[in-house]
């Protein structure tokens, strides 16, 4: 057949397994050996100068003869009675077979050949028969060196065919029906090299001793165990009882590709507490259907995978970081019980029940010794002790199912997944909570994209409900850019407003609201969160009120996480306001609804959030306002209502904290007391979702908390936010919060911190923008503050430390916003002076420093008439400021312009008074139809000669 190599012939590996891919997966075995005569027959006769060993007893045989080749003629060889009758190969020695020779263990032989000798030779035989103990191989029991085992049939052995040493080639065998594995690589100290090539390897585990031993993960066409680098390709594995390919435990750089890999009764390929590899080109079919229906039947929702990643990803540090990008790409997997999933046990761990005294190779110094109580706590051992799945890239992938050609009725068939499940125990552990189910969903880069899928596929992320296509590539997943379904490219709805800019913002008119009862409504400039309008309701009766959209049934919307906020003032009376969206299934027919409410407003803005889901179903969503229980006011009372958001949130960067020590919506997370005070989850109150976490101050010396996982959550050097919101309980206090970029040894490189000076009975936000020096691999955060005395409380909720939230496009180029490159195009205006400055920097290392020279007011303002392109819409504008010296204010006009340069409208966002913190100004706007250009000035009306101020981070666009 045309796939043979010539008789006789070694077959090379290649120079370096980084090969390039192959253009396609193959669509027919390659590797038809089993009884293929053309590939197994020998068939130059025996080798000049070589031993001839006739059929019949061959005990009295002296094998141990270096450098010797002996050739089996024809018939059944058989090597004595007694359990260690075998082959004990020399060096350089060599085993030929004629057409028909067989070795036979009679039942009765353990071994075939043994021995550590390196650069044996076996070729064109058939070795059967032999009875391995569990985990034992047959041929090259001993896992040698440098063997090449080609052109074999290895068939019908107890334990595994063959095992496989460093430097290994086994190819163009037959390695059919053995009791466990068709082949074992395995060697005490580690394996190297590996190169199995065009074998066909069916039938194996005839044992099914997953049933006998149940746990044991000994089943299969082929285990791979603790080998660095090594390639598997071109096999035709089928119809083994278990998986097809397993690769277990401190693995690395394995290629795995342009397998035919089909009808295996679990898994097509399962890679566990591993590393590095490349899953590339390879047809995989019908695989997983015994065990998949074991699972539905035993009502169980994990999935069962034609590609199954547990525990294992890429990294760097293995292996000269080969393949440190764990890469599953340019397959083809048709109607197979499950597609690919990726998932992180949180219990596993170096030293723990589940592992025993296997430990990672990502350092080699996190070992059984230190991955113990108190220690493991430490840096590095924290983050080193966990095989991680993480750095993981399924790309370019065909993927077919058909629940008709599986025979699948259940929900637990035809799913992607990316999971992980609670830390339980050991108590010790560090992994309790879901904090590994946090970082493998988002915070450790694995992505699927590019995909094609064919057929009734559904999604699967975090042990959470099964998600439709859409919801898969939506926030806040964002999984398979760039992929299709069923021939379609699915794109999610665009992060915003379900609402439309008239009647969420009231800048264009009073847009869908109407009154619903007791009440009148009207677009109002008597007050304004934003822009210049906002929603007035005049309260007409005492009896409580409504508003309501009047566009049954309601804005178009999808199933999926959403937030709903709005911003409500009272403008006369005790009144509140309770915003109630109802999500819509076809027809109009309500599914459920959410509700977040302001209870009592004040003369001040307040805003109400929630994070909330719309149902599985929902097509449309419609709101209304009303009055809480007591809040309903009286006749003549006024409320003012702006800003309102029905959708799915822009997109924002990964938070660095896990979920419950951000939210505290699950447990206290990682927080624990530092010094005068205690922390709890409470209910009493909740900025979003239903908990917070209670500070309680124990002593009138200051206080603190911190998190208690040295040396914190894993970070990059780079842009990040940090922010919380807090309110007071009771007592007057502050709380600042603190973040301490460490390098790997728990050394710290820097700080960054943000304030609120005085917390208040509403919630605040502090937030800023800093920089994680370089060099940075873990945050650790802690919460501080110098007042309160002992009975003192207050709240936080909604902690984050991460990566930047991803904005819009900003208008206005990069020099101009961020001063980076050069002062832009801004220019003084009028009795100031402007230059680019490092004394000061909000993000990066340069602002524009504002020098004032008369103390009559101040300008600058673009040099670059009629300003940068834009257009009508909605829009954000936004600019940080600081103080310098002086008593000083600053405003940010934004002049939306037609095409000849006429001003249609301005927007305005300001900082009233600057202090020598940073602080951020931010307004919504609308640029009026015909906008072209915008052009921005910045004015002051404080400060004298001698004054500064900095800016930073302009910001104009979506």
């Amino acid at each position: 057949m045309a796939f043979a190599a010539p008789a006789g012939a070694a077959v090379a590996r290649p120079a370096t397994l980084a090969r390039a891919s192959l253009v396609s997966y193959p669509t027919s075995p390659p590797a038809q050996v089993c009884g293929n005569s053309v590939v197994l027959a020998e068939p130059s006769g025996a080798p000049l100068n070589s031993i001839v060993i006739p059929a019949g007893d061959n005990s009295a045989v002296n094998w141990r003869q270096p450098g010797v080749t002996f050739w089996f003629a024809s018939g059944t060889h058989t090597l004595g009675n007694g359990v260690f009758s075998q082959i004990e190969a020399p060096a350089n020695s060599t085993f030929l077979g004629a057409p028909g020779a067989v070795i036979d263990g009679q039942g009765i032989n353990r071994y075939a050949f043994t021995q550590t000798a390196p650069n044996v030779t076996i070729r064109y035989l058939t070795v059967q028969n032999f009875v391995p103990a569990l985990d034992n191989g047959v041929v090259n029991h001993d896992s040698g060196t440098n063997w090449t085992i080609q052109y074999n049939t290895i068939t019908n052995n107890a334990g595994a065919g063959v095992m496989v040493g460093p430097g290994d080639v086994v190819s163009y065998n037959c390695l059919k029906s053995n009791g466990q594995y068709g082949f074992n690589a395995f060697r005490t100290g580690g394996d190297s090299n590996i190169t199995l090539d065009h074998n066909e390897i069916t039938g194996n585990d005839t044992g099914n001793w997953e049933a006998v031993i149940p746990g044991c993960g000994c089943t299969g066409g082929g285990k791979v165990w603790n080998t660095a680098t090594g390639a598997i390709t071109n096999n035709w594995i089928h119809n083994n009882v278990g998986p097809g390919i397993w690769v277990d435990t401190d693995n690395a750089g394995l290629l795995i590709d342009s397998n035919y890999i089909a009808d295996n009764d679990a898994e097509a390929i399962i890679y566990e507490i591993s590393y590095n590899a490349q899953i590339t080109n390879n047809n995989i079919l019908r695989n997983g259907y015994v065990e998949g229906r074991a699972f539905a039947a035993q009502h169980s929702t994990f999935p069962v995978p034609a590609i199954y990643i547990s525990n294992s990803g890429g990294d760097n540090r293995v292996n000269n970081g080969l393949y440190s990008t764990f890469s599953i790409a340019n397959n083809n997997l048709v109607d197979n019980w499950g597609g690919v999933t990726l998932w992180e046990d949180a219990n596993r761990f170096c030293g723990s029940d589940l592992t025993s005294t296997f430990c990672t190779m990502g350092n080699p110094t996190a070992n059984v010794a230190t991955c113990v109580p108190v220690v493991i706590n430490l840096p590095p051992y924290v983050s080193d002790c966990r095989w991680k799945t993480q750095n993981i890239s399924v790309h370019d992938n065909q993927f077919s199912f058909s629940r008709t050609n599986t025979a699948c009725t259940t929900t637990g068939c035809g799913e992607q997944a990316i999971l992980a499940d609670l830390g339980t125990s050991p108590a010790w552990s560090p992994y309790l909570g879901n904090g590994i189910d946090a970082s493998i969903t988002t915070q450790q880069n694995n992505h699927f994209a590019n995909n094609a899928y064919v057929g009734d596929w559904q999604f699967a992320w975090s042990n959470t409900t099964p998600l439709t296509f859409t919801q898969w590539q939506g926030g806040p997943y964002n999984q398979d850019t760039g992929s299709t379904l069923n021939g379609l490219s699915v794109t999610p709805p665009a992060p915003g407003n379900l609402v439309d800019a008239d009647t969420a913002s009231l800048e264009g008119s009073a847009g869908h609201w109407v009154p619903w009862f007791s009440a009148t409504v009207a677009q109002s400039t008597a007050q304004a969160q934003a822009g210049s309008h906002s929603l007035q309701v005049n309260i007409t009766a005492p009896y409580g009120w409504g508003a309501q959209l009047d566009n049954w049934p309601g804005f178009s919307a999808t199933p999926g996480p959403q937030t709903m906020s709005f911003w409500g003032l009272a403008g006369s009376g005790t009144v509140g306001a309770d915003m109630q969206v109802q999500w819509r299934g076809a027809g109009g027919s309500l599914l459920a609804s959410s509700d977040v409410a302001i209870n009592t407003l004040t003369s001040s803005w307040q805003q109400a959030s929630a994070d909330v889901t719309a149902p599985p179903g929902t097509v449309s969503a419609s709101i209304t306002f009303s009055a809480p229980s007591g809040r309903a006011g009286v006749a003549g009372n006024v409320v003012f209502l702006d800003q309102i958001f029905v959708g799915s949130t822009p997109t924002v960067g990964t938070n660095l904290l896990d979920a419950d020590t951000a939210s505290i919506e699950a447990s206290v997370g990682r927080w624990a007391p530092w010094f005068s005070a205690s922390v709890a989850q409470s209910t009493v109150q909740a900025q979003s979702g239903t908990h917070s976490l209670q500070v309680n101050v124990t002593a009138p010396y200051g206080w603190g908390i911190q998190t208690s996982n040295w040396p914190g959550f894993p970070a990059t050097a780079g842009p990040k936010t940090l922010s919380f919101l807090a309110l007071a309980g009771s007592g007057s206090l502050g709380a600042t919060m603190q973040a301490q970029w460490r390098d790997g040894s728990g050394n710290v490189l820097g700080t960054s911190t943000v304030s609120l000076a005085t917390l208040t009975s509403t919630w605040q936000q502090a937030s800023t923008t800093a920089l994680a020096p370089a060099g940075t691999s873990n945050v650790s955060v802690t919460f501080s503050g110098t007042t309160g005395v002992a009975g003192n409380s207050f709240y936080l909720d909604q902690m984050f430390v991460g990566s930047t939230p991803t904005g819009g496009v900003n208008t206005l180029d990069a020099d101009t916003s961020s001063l980076e490159g050069s002062v832009g195009h801004w220019i003084p205006w009028f009795s100031s002076a402007i230059t680019q400055t490092t004394a000061r920097a909000e993000a990066g290392t340069h602002s524009l420093q504002v020098n004032i020279t008369a103390p009559y007011g101040w300008g600058a303002q673009l040099n670059n008439w009629p300003g940068f392109a834009s257009g009508p819409g909605p829009r954000t504008i936004s600019f940080w400021g600081l103080a310098g010296s002086g008593t000083l204010g600053a405003t940010m006009q934004v002049q939306w312009r037609d095409t000849a340069g006429n001003v249609l409208g301005t927007s305005s966002a300001s900082i009233p008074v600057l202090s020598a913190a940073w602080q951020q100004a931010t307004a919504a706007a609308t640029a009026p139809v015909g906008t072209a250009t915008a052009t921005v000035t910045f004015t002051g009306t404080t400060g004298v000669s001698g004054d500064a101020l900095y800016l930073d981070q302009i910001y104009v666009g979506t």
